[in-house]
């Protein structure tokens, strides 16, 4: 091994579990989930020839067990901890680091805050595609005797196993956990009877190569150029010289001096092109068609439009994808005028850009209300403040303890603003002016949208104010346009970034401004290890930059208010709609729309057993008789709730999930949490009842009796059942604002940041939906999505109207929607937060068990509870609560049961250290919903 003398602290990009002995005193070893983020850093030293070409933020291949790894570089030492043998790391996968410093500051704040591995937080961050992806397997080896006397039956029977086949790891894991232990496994690849190798292959992203074609000849050459290229030709050279000789000539100079034969001579003339008559040659075609017939004889004609597009290009040069789009000719033809010397191909990288070649309307700047001229003063203070000091990094993150959520997110240095505004209110002409004088000043920023069902909407808008200078990101990208995306905003290619949650990790190298536009949503928050919440990131993110964070909504988070309340944010509000703009200047304010609570009781009394009231039924009829458009919302999707046998009750349920089977058209029975189907059963399989009935509506339901109601409405679906393509939110938005759909029927996507100025009617099906699920953010949930689906009513001077049905018109949440009352809302549910201990008044941290073996999930959860009560106490920590274990309310979910436990603590990564974290376990601190 070469001398070792410079060394790399480098994250690896797996996880790093921990074995300890199981505490039942078996003997057998545990595998417990590393979260510490100083455990999962390793030393590796910098071979001679690398010294001076690594550096950190580079993604390295690494040596790790027995397979080679992708890793992060974290930082550069000059001596390696004591008594370990230190293994060289590999080439870097790229020249240039993969992120910058603050990203990989932003990576170990979410490892430590969101108690997750590092090595997570570090692949979220990563460009598409350099995550490595390993393929374990294990394999027999054969030169090994098959039963040794000392092996255990289990040992055994895995080498029989491993001698017909070799098994993934994971299969045989599935398999039986046992066989893939370390006392059946382990011992086995110590003996040198077994190895585990991987077949897997590091996947790197590449950019697009197109080829680029360029004219190398002046434009007003290209016949000329063509006529003397392609094959020989003897024709053709005579009917030039006959041109020459001004169109006639003796047939016996033609022979002499342009060497054409008797017979080539009679072949012309057979093709119409000559004449000949008296010993003469005459030419049969005027002289305008001489080059075209010339290019035929040479058989260049072909490759005329080729040559003629490239000549009226820009610059005279056009992608083969372009040329072969506008000419029909390809590759092979761009090839033969190269090799004519007429054009040159070059390979160019080219973006993938899903804005390529659309072209966006760009509005003049509104003029401000007054209340928006309050707020964009304060917002421009604070970035003229901030872009003085261009360049200047607020000090990076301290991570050497958990702290509390104000402390760790937020500083003094990077101001943020919340800014309250009801829908309508002009909040978008806020964030594209502080994007405009954060781009200006020569940095760029970042806007996140929680749904992609809005990326279009908002796409247009900010693509308008900056064209050709915005990035999209979103998951329903191609892999290729997401790493381009990624490319782009490091090579400082575009100012501003506007996507989905992952959009706040684009390497923008000096982000100004950070804005989060409905920022209440519970999308922000991320399902899957990390589960980090978008929001709170893109603080620290901008605490890192040092940069303004604006957060925008209609119906603020209660933690978001509660901070502004108490100075940690600045609040800023906007309670008036602006309709639009008279001649003048002037500005023309809107009332928000009226709205009408519909007892759902009373109409089970009057006789209407329609899933249309009676006023949302003569309030659509007048919409659609005076030209305009409705929403109709319901928070399912589609056809019926759920298939009942109506004689013994029984309920088809998922069998991986034991939740309720959506009944869709086409009498299919769909999953909605792990996508199980199933066809519509004929016999109930407890009592052989052939009747079953449906029960609810989703928007399958809602669209046939629209139909049937109204026949002559034109309804359009709206749900993640339909939108499965790239294009698809942007189609349907499309057709809905083109008019060519009167009523929009759809889920909570529709009920977001939607601006559609036809829309005078909201109809909300079931406002009850949600409203009473165990958790402490039901009621939160329920005001803020029918506050949103109400803003989309009544946004031009045509007015509008909503509706409200519900069998709880009483509720305090439905009631303060109906009154567009944020501020009586939340002194009522603060009131309640206050005396149970929930956030904003309590922090809580969420341990998910999940098994397949529903005695396993209650004991694991109950030797936790005591676990960490055991440490409360020993620790003599204060105002620690510890609730559970019990069953979630999702008790199973693709065939795992779930139970969980809730922690009240400020600081849980230290109640939680050295607990007996298994793989089987979730962490989510700071949950948006305990269900």
């Amino acid at each position: 091994m070469p001398e070792l003398n410079r060394f790399a602290q480098v994250v690896v990009l797996l996880p790093i579990d921990r074995r300890l002995p199981k505490p039942d005193k078996s003997g057998g070893l545990e595998t417990l989930v590393d979260f510490d983020p100083e455990r999962q850093v390793f030393t590796y030293g910098i071979p001679r020839e690398l010294r001076g070409s690594i550096v950190p933020g580079m993604v390295v291949e690494v040596p790790f067990g027995r397979s080679k790894q992708l890793g992060l570089v974290l930082s550069l030492s000059e001596t390696a901890p004591k008594d370990i043998q230190v293994k060289p790391l590999g080439e870097p996968i790229s020249p240039e680091p993969a992120l910058t410093p603050e990203q990989m500051a932003l990576a170990q704040w979410m490892s430590r805050y969101y108690l997750a591995p590092l090595s997570e937080c570090v692949r979220l961050i990563l460009p598409p595609g350099f995550a490595a992806k390993t393929d374990l397997w294990v394999e027999y080896i054969p030169a090994a005797p098959i039963f040794p006397d000392e092996l255990t039956p289990a040992q055994q029977a895995l080498l029989l196993r491993l001698k017909k086949a070799p098994m993934r790891l994971k299969d045989l894991r599935a398999l039986d956990r046992r066989l893939a232990s370390e006392k059946v496994l382990g011992e086995l690849r110590k003996q040198g009877l077994v190895r585990v190798v991987d077949r897997g292959k590091l996947k790197r992203p590449k950019p697009k190569l197109e080829t680029m074609l360029t004219l190398v000849i002046p434009p007003d050459q290209v016949e000329e150029a063509l006529m003397h290229a392609g094959r020989a030709s003897k024709q053709a050279e005579a009917l030039l010289w006959l041109a020459a000789q001004g169109g006639e000539a003796p047939l016996a100079a033609l022979n002499k001096e342009a060497r054409v034969t008797k017979a080539q001579a009679r072949a012309l003339a057979e093709k119409g092109l000559i004449r000949l008559a008296d010993d003469q040659a005459h030419l049969a075609v005027p002289n305008e068609a001489i080059p075209e017939q010339v290019m035929r004889l040479r058989g260049t004609h072909r490759l005329l439009p080729g040559l003629q597009a490239l000549a009226q290009a820009p610059n005279q040069a056009m992608l083969l994808s372009d040329w072969r789009k506008a000419t029909g000719l390809g590759l092979p033809e761009a090839r033969k005028l190269a090799a004519w010397g007429l054009v040159e191909l070059t390979e160019i990288d080219v973006w993938r850009d899903p804005l390529a070649g659309r072209v966006f309307h760009s509005p003049r700047p509104a003029i401000l209300t007054e209340d928006q001229q309050r707020a964009w003063a304060a917002i421009e203070a604070a970035l003229t403040a901030m872009l003085s000091r261009k360049g200047a990094k607020a000090q990076k993150l301290e991570v050497g303890s958990q702290r509390s959520e104000d402390e760790a997110v937020v500083s003094e240095e990077s101001p943020v603003f919340l800014l309250h505004g009801v829908t309508g209110s002009g909040k978008t002409e806020i964030y594209l002016r502080a994007l405009e004088k954060t781009v200006a000043a020569g940095r760029q920023g970042i806007v996140l949208v929680p749904e992609i069902s809005l990326t279009p909407q908002t796409i247009r808008r900010f693509a308008g104010r900056f064209p050709g200078r915005v990035a999209v990101v979103h998951s329903k990208l191609t892999a290729g346009e997401r790493y381009d995306a990624w490319r782009r905003a490091k090579a400082g290619e575009v100012d501003v970034v506007v996507g989905s949650r992952s959009a706040l990790f684009a390497p923008l190298p000096d982000i100004g401004l950070i804005v989060v536009d409905e920022e209440h949503d519970p999308a922000y928050k991320q399902a899957r290890t990390p589960r980090y919440h978008a929001r709170d990131a893109a603080i620290q993110l901008a605490r890192l930059h040092d940069a303004v964070v604006i957060l925008g909504s209609a119906t603020p988070s209660l933690e978001s208010q509660f901070k502004a309340r108490r100075g940690i944010y600045t609040l800023l509000t906007l309670p008036r709609r602006v309709m639009g703009h008279r001649e003048g200047g002037d500005v023309r304010m809107a009332e928000l729309p009226p709205v009408e609570i519909v007892d759902m009781r009373a109409e089970l009394r009057a006789g209407n057993r329609s899933m249309f009231s009676r006023s949302l039924r003569r309030a659509l009829n007048e919409t659609l008789a005076r030209g305009e458009q409705a929403i109709i919302f319901l928070n399912r999707r589609g056809n019926a709730t759920f298939v009942m046998c109506r004689d013994c009750g029984y309920v088809v349920r998922c069998p991986r999930c034991n939740v309720p089977l959506t009944h869709h058209w086409g009498d299919v029975l769909i999953c909605h949490h792990c996508n199980y189907r199933q066809p519509m059963p004929n016999v109930c399989p407890k009592c052989g009842s052939h009747r079953f009935k449906t029960f609810g509506a989703g928007t399958e339901r809602v669209i046939d009796a629209l139909r049937a109601e109204f026949p002559h409405a034109r309804p359009l679906r709206w749900d993640r059942d339909v939108t499965a393509g790239k294009a698809s939110h942007e189609a349907i938005l499309q057709d809905f604002i083109d008019h060519q759909a009167d009523v929009l029927v759809g889920t909570q996507m529709i009920a977001k940041g939607l601006d559609l100025p036809l829309v005078t009617l909201v109809g909300v099906l079931s406002a009850d939906t949600g409203l009473f699920l165990p958790d402490f953010r039901a009621a939160e949930r329920t005001f803020q999505i029918l506050m949103q689906v109400a803003g989309r009513a009544g946004r031009s001077e045509r007015g509008g109207k909503v509706i409200f049905q519900t069998y709880h018109p009483t509720h305090y949440a439905i009631l303060a929607a109906s009154q567009h009352d944020y501020e009586g809302f939340y002194r009522k549910e603060m009131h309640y937060r206050q005396e149970l201990g929930y956030p904003p008044y309590g922090r809580l941290t969420r341990l998910l068990y999940l098994d397949t073996n529903r005695e396993r999930c209650a004991q694991e959860t109950a030797r936790m509870a005591a676990f960490l009560r055991r440490r409360a106490e020993a620790l003599r920590l204060e105002n620690v609560s510890i609730i559970g274990p019990a069953p979630a309310f999702f008790s199973k979910e693709r065939g795992k049961y779930r139970w969980h436990l809730l922690l009240r603590t400020e600081d849980p990564g230290l109640l939680l250290a050295g607990a007996p974290l298994t793989p089987n376990w979730r962490i989510d601190v700071d949950p948006v919903d305990t269900l």
